[in-house]
């Protein structure tokens, strides 16, 4: 399992050895500050966010009501793919789900410029007529 999600670590065959892995230090740190802000009352949240990396595609979000509190956290193994559908398929199951459950007022959240602007009819894709 661990060899199929994290090809590039170096795992032995003993439990001791995996448990080893859990007590090693980072030798690299990052620090971001993030900031949230609750949505307005009767309204939920949408944060998703995907990745792709060596062409294999991964991504996931939470949804939160206007208190903060946590409704569900998802993730979802994407495959391969690009980093656009990476970030787009994570929204839309997001949207999915909240849609499913009666959610009606769901403010969408991303990083990706790109989707954030289509589904502001922003698109630099759409052809005016």
């Amino acid at each position: 399992m661990l060899h199929s999600q994290f090809g590039k670590v170096r795992v032995g065959k003993s439990w001791k050895s995996i448990c080893h892995l859990c007590d090693a230090s980072m030798t690299s740190k990052y620090v971001a500050l993030v900031r949230w802000i609750k949505p307005p009352l009767l309204f939920v949240k949408l944060n998703s966010d995907g990745r792709c990396r060596d062409g294999i595609c991964g991504g996931g979000g939470v949804v939160r009501d206007s208190m903060g509190a946590l409704i569900i956290a998802y993730s979802i193994p994407l495959g391969a793919g690009t980093s656009n559908w990476a970030e787009a398929k994570p929204m839309l199951f997001g949207l999915k789900w909240c849609i499913e459950r009666r959610y009606r007022l769901v403010i969408g959240e991303t990083y990706s410029l790109l989707l954030s602007s289509c589904t502001s009819r922003m698109c630099p894709m759409l052809l005016k007529a």
